[in-house]
């Protein structure tokens, strides 16, 4: 195999050849001829040659010289043009917002926008900051511009890289604001020394108000009935800082249709639950949120209070708020932290019949008692089912969580105990432990229709110093037909028992 191109596009080849599909002792194969020029051209395209396209590679094969190999030469096109052996550079970069509109240029990330409909889009006003002119609708810009120059890799004067400006796209993507889209690039001039492109990036807003509504009436096995509603408000670009405010509502109330406890003739549960969440697509912390990444992030602040009532049993208040921050450090790899969670069960009322199963139960008690859960988490994801070659796609994740750690050492260095029990957060119990979870899932493509998939998932819960037992919450349970299908759902796990029978009751 021998590449003859000029010097600069000789020395991208050979400082990519590792990644090459065509290699000496491989087998021949039409397939593979045409990846290598996709990947040419992209490795060209990537170091500023615009113009570049695969029918601009030509091979030449030699199959006669020597029996049963084949010599092959790669070699640019006889036609190719001059300009596409050119190596342009960024010039001025313009982006032009617009409001939402029923009439845009569709999802798109390239291409030319027809210059009649741009003619007949009126705007507002613009600034110039950065390098980069912004014209926009209505009285004042849909975003700030700080917030666009996160997204942004590529700059003028810089050489031109379609994996920067594909980059760039999949960014604006994920801030879910925008409809639209759409990067042109024009030359400057028609001189045949120009090697600048100049740059416009027309945006469409979405429509930015989104309303869920979830209603389902349900029967259980215990003769209960009754309607759960939800509803989900979402504002995004809430702040005009690309954020999604988010208020959830959730209520339920479940009745007795049998006769079961005593004199009671109807014995009626509800919940009602309210949740709270602001995410960002990017790292709102300080001195992280200046930094620019490679691949899209995400911040999510959250807080959620729930009110559950068991009749006959107990009531129970939940609170919950808690910080997720969300990046990638390739494709394949994304992490997951959550730097503080905190989570407060407070037991409000419980019933004589629920303290008779509690008293020979002190996991379950302990389990369900009032108590802080300071946590802090991180996951590490890996997947590469985003790459089509792959015959065997592969998710892998792995989760760390403590709980109170460090507010023991705190404490420990206060003068209690390090392993003493009944220590007090705001005079509640804390509990404290340490849990492990991962999830492997592999799926073998057999064929283009048959593909065999598996999962393992493997969980530790260690609970020590404050407490005996791990929060119900932090438990693990399985079954049902996403898990074990000989089992019911969550039948292994919290609320599976045995009776004095030694029978598996649920």
């Amino acid at each position: 195999v021998h590449y003859k191109f000029p010097e600069v596009e000789d020395s991208i080849i050979k400082s990519n050849l590792a990644s090459a599909h065509i290699k000496l002792g491989k087998q021949f194969s039409t397939l593979d001829l045409t990846n290598e020029k996709t990947r040419l051209v992209t490795d060209f395209r990537n170091n500023g040659f615009y113009y570049y396209r695969n029918d601009y590679i030509s091979y030449y094969a030699d199959s006669v010289n020597i029996p049963e190999r084949v010599a092959l030469l790669v070699v640019p096109a006889m036609e190719m043009p001059d300009r596409a052996h050119k190596q342009f550079h960024i010039g001025t970069v313009s982006a032009y917002l617009r409001k939402n509109v029923g009439v845009n240029y569709g999802r798109s990330s390239g291409g030319t926008s027809s210059s009649n409909q741009r003619a007949t889009v009126q705007y507002s006003d613009s600034l110039v900051l950065n390098d980069l002119k912004m014209v926009y609708q209505g009285d004042r810009m849909p975003i700030k511009p700080r917030v666009l120059f996160k997204n942004f890799r590529f700059w003028r004067r810089r050489m031109f890289s379609q994996e920067k400006v594909d980059q760039t796209v999949s960014n604006l993507h994920s801030m879910n604001i925008f409809s639209t889209v759409r990067f042109t690039f024009t030359p400057r001039d028609t001189m045949p020394d120009n090697d600048t492109l100049d740059v416009r990036l027309d945006l469409t807003m979405d429509r930015l108000i989104e309303t869920e509504v979830d209603f389902s009436i349900t029967q259980k096995s215990n003769s209960q009935v009754g309607p759960s509603l939800g509803l989900l408000f979402s504002k995004r670009n809430a702040f005009h800082h690309g954020e999604t405010l988010s208020v959830g509502l959730r209520g339920s109330y479940e009745w007795q249709t049998q006769k079961q406890f005593g004199s009671n003739k109807r014995i009626d549960s509800y919940e009602a639950a309210v949740d709270v969440s602001l995410a960002y697509p990017w790292i709102a912390f300080p001195w992280l949120n200046k930094k620019i990444y490679r691949y899209p992030t995400s911040t999510t602040f959250r807080i959620s209070v729930d009110q559950l009532n068991r009749a006959n049993y107990y009531r129970l208040m939940s609170f919950i708020s808690e910080a997720k921050y969300s990046f990638q450090t390739n494709r394949s790899w994304s992490h997951e932290l959550t730097p503080l969670s905190v989570s407060y069960n407070k037991m409000q009322h419980t019933t004589a019949r629920f303290d008779s199963i509690v008293s020979t139960n002190s996991a379950l008690y302990v389990s369900l008692r009032a108590q802080f859960i300071p946590a802090m988490q991180y996951s590490i994801i890996y997947d590469n089912s985003w790459n089509p070659a792959e015959r065997h796609a592969m998710h892998f994740e792995g989760t760390v969580k403590e709980s109170a750690n460090l507010l023991n050492l705190s404490n420990s260095l206060l003068g209690h105990g390090y392993f003493e029990k009944d220590k007090k957060l705001l005079g509640t119990p804390y509990s404290q432990f340490l849990k492990f979870l991962f999830t492997l899932k592999n799926t073998f493509r057999l064929t283009d229709k048959t593909s065999l998939a598996t999962r393992v998932q493997l969980g530790a819960i260690w609970s020590y110093g404050n407490s005996d037992y791990a929060p119900y919450s932090e438990l693990f349970y399985v079954g049902g037909a996403n898990s074990i299908r000989a089992f019911a759902v969550r039948s292994i796990g919290p609320g599976g028992y045995r009776d004095n029978t030694g029978r598996n009751t649920y």
